[in-house]
């Protein structure tokens, strides 16, 4: 029976010393890793510090594209809404006076050619 118990015990010594060993090996290991992120920190924290204004000079790249867009698309539907009345009233006079037809027509194509100059 004491031998039995005995026999136990060195059982878990054994065990216990490969715990062990594998903890100091473990220990070993995170004290390298530890001395190299104490040796990259600078390059580390540098490079960070790019990335953070990249993604600032990309963020207001993207804020400036859309504000660009939202000017352009509201100055095309101030242009789409202008021609619109402009040819409803030319429609209107040109139904109401049947003898200004040809000078409204004129008038459309001047209007055509002076929207293809501005734009």
């Amino acid at each position: 029976m004491y031998f039995f118990i005995a026999i136990i015990f060195i059982a878990e010594l054994i065990i216990a010393l490969h715990i062990i060993s594998y903890i100091v090996k473990a220990d070993k290991y995170v004290c390298r890793l530890n001395e190299q992120v104490k040796e990259w920190h600078p390059q580390i924290e540098a490079y960070l510090f790019c990335i953070k204004d990249c993604v600032s000079c990309a963020k207001s790249c993207v804020e400036a594209a859309i504000s660009f867009i939202r000017c352009k698309r509201q100055e095309i539907v101030n242009r789409i809404i202008k021609s619109l009345l402009i040819y409803f009233l030319l429609v209107i006079m040109e139904k109401k006076f049947k003898k200004l037809s040809p000078a409204v027509k004129y008038i459309v194509f001047a209007k055509d050619y002076w929207d293809s100059i501005s734009a």
